[in-house]
C-alpha cells in the first residue's frame, strides 16, 4: 500500500488487521456458540473491499496515467492473492473435501478456486476456504478496476461512487426480503451485492491522493474513529438480515465508508506504527488461515475451556500468520514487484 510511491499508509495496515481480527473473533466464537455477532464478520469483510478500493487506487492511480501495462497490473495482483490461497485451497481439498466429492467435482472445484474464476460462478457456493468467497469477488473487482478507476476519477466520479452504492443497497434488500441469509447466501454473495464498497473505496484513495483527506493528528478525528468503530461492532442486529437490511443496513453500511475516509486521515503515534504494521502484514494469512488453527487446537485440546480455547487459536493464528507472511508471502510479493511493478 502506497501513499505515492512506496510509504505505507500506516493507519490503513491497523484497520485491515483489525478486520482480520474481528472476522477470526466472530467465527471463533461463533463455532464455539459463545456468541454471534454479526456486524463484526459481516462488516468486518465488507471493510476490506472498502480498505481494497482505498489502496489500489493509492499504489495504480499515477501508475496507470504513466502507462503502467493492465497485463503487468492483474499478474501481480494473482500474485497477491494466489500462493497463500492456493496452498490453503489444497489443504483443505485434501484434507476436509476428499471423502465428500469424487475426484473429478473436486478437482474442478480446485481448479475454479486456484484461477479465481469462481468469483463469477457463485462464489459463496464454489469457494473451497471460508471466506474464501470474498476473494473470488475481490478478484473480479480487480479485473473491473482499471475501468472503475478511470470513471470514479472523472469530474462526476462521485456521483457515480453513490450510484452503485445505491444501487448495491437495493440488491441487499431485494435478495434478502421475506428470507434469511443462509437460505439466500448464493444469490447475496454475489459481486453485486459489494460494488458499492468497491466504488466508495475507490474514491476515499482518489480524495487521499488530491489532498481533500489529508493525514490529521487532531484528537477529533480519533474521537470520530472511535465512535464509528463502536457504533459498527454494538448496532448488530438480532439476526443477519437484520444488520443487512432496512435503514440498520443502510446506515452501517454508510459508517463503514464512512470509518474507512476517518481512517485514511489518522497519522499514528509511533507507538502504534509498528502494532499496524504487524497486524497489516498478518491480515491475509490470518483470514485464510484461522479455520484451520481452530479444527487442529479442537483435536489437540478439546474446546471445554472455552475462554482459554479462543485465546490459544487467536495467538497461534497471529503467530503463525505472521510466519506465514515473512517466510512465504513477503519473498513472493518481492519477486513479482521486480518482476511486474516497472512501467
Amino acid at each position: 500500500m502506497q501513499r505515492s510511491s512506496s510509504a505505507r499508509i500506516e493507519s490503513l495496515d491497523l484497520l485491515r488487521g483489525l478486520c482480520a481480527i474481528g472476522v477470526a473473533c466472530y467465527h471463533v466464537m461463533s463455532w464455539l456458540g459463545i456468541a454471534t455477532v454479526h456486524d463484526l464478520g459481516l462488516y468486518g469483510v465488507y471493510l476490506f473491499f472498502l480498505l481494497s478500493g482505498t489502496s489500489m487506487t493509492i499504489a495504480y492511480a499515477r501508475r496507470f496515467a504513466a502507462g503502467y501495462p493492465v497485463t503487468r497490473y492483474l499478474a501481480l495482483r494473482y500474485i497477491r492473492l494466489a500462493p497463500l490461497y492456493v496452498l490453503v485451497a489444497t489443504y483443505v481439498a485434501i484434507v476436509d473435501l476428499r471423502s465428500l466429492y469424487t475426484l473429478p467435482q473436486l478437482v474442478g472445484r480446485w481448479l475454479l478456486n486456484v484461477t479465481f474464476v469462481f468469483g463469477v460462478a457463485n462464489p459463496g457456493d464454489t469457494s473451497l476456504i471460508v471466506g474464501g468467497w470474498s476473494l473470488g469477488i475481490e478478484f473480479v473487482y480487480y479485473l473491473a478496476f482499471p475501468l472503475l478507476l478511470a470513471v470514479i476519477a472523472a469530474r462526476r466520479g462521485p456521483w457515480f461512487a453513490a450510484l452503485l452504492f445505491g444501487a448495491q443497497l437495493v440488491v441487499v434488500n431485494v435478495v434478502l426480503a421475506g428470507t434469511t441469509l443462509t437460505h439466500a447466501w448464493a444469490a447475496y454473495s454475489q459481486f453485486a451485492s459489494f460494488i458499492g464498497y468497491f466504488a466508495v473505496g475507490t474514491w476515499i484513495g482518489h480524495a487521499r491522493l488530491d489532498g481533500r483527506l489529508a493525514p490529521t493528528r487532531a484528537p477529533w478525528a480519533w474521537a470520530c474513529w472511535l465512535v464509528l468503530a463502536v457504533a459498527i461492532v454494538t448496532q448488530s442486529g438480532a439476526t443477519a438480515e437484520a444488520s443487512l437490511t432496512g435503514l440498520r443496513g443502510a446506515a452501517l453500511a454508510l459508517a463503514c465508508c464512512a470509518l474507512l475516509a476517518i481512517t485514511i486521515r489518522l497519522e499514528l503515534p509511533s507507538a502504534l506504527r509498528r502494532v499496524a504494521a504487524l497486524v497489516g502484514d498478518a491480515s491475509y494469512p490470518m483470514y485464510l488461515l484461522h479455520p484451520i488453527v481452530f479444527k487442529l487446537v479442537a483435536r489437540l485440546i478439546g474446546t471445554d475451556q472455552r475462554a482459554r480455547f479462543v485465546v490459544i487459536v487467536l495467538a497461534a493464528t497471529f503467530v503463525l500468520a505472521l510466519a506465514v507472511y515473512r517466510w512465504v508471502e513477503a519473498p513472493i510479493l518481492q519477486w513479482g514487484k521486480r518482476r511486474f511493478a516497472s512501467v
